[in-house]
């Protein structure tokens, strides 16, 4: 099992990056603002424990046609996921 966190650390000591995230990967289907169903890739981004609590982690979410929703920086994956501007992969 990977140290999720030591390897952010080491990636950020030895390979000199400022703000590295660890990434979880979702996929799954909606329906847009027209009732169509959509294909949805959702990225969760966690900047670790060392980054500022309410910054912590943010949402992306990305359509089969290539449109792109996100939202700010929040202190949880819940609000983060909340915050999305989902209308934007409509």
């Amino acid at each position: 099992m990977i140290d999720i966190d030591r390897v952010r650390n080491w990636l950020i000591e030895a390979g000199s990056i400022t703000e590295v995230a660890h990434i979880t990967i979702f996929q799954g289907r909606r329906k847009n603002s027209k009732g169509e169903p959509q294909t949805v890739t959702v990225k969760l981004f966690d900047l670790g424990p060392k980054a500022q609590p309410d910054l912590r982690y943010y949402c992306e979410a990305t359509s089969a046609e290539g449109k792109t929703a996100t939202g700010n920086n929040a202190a949880t994956i819940e609000d983060a996921i909340a915050i999305a501007h989902w209308n934007d992969i409509d």
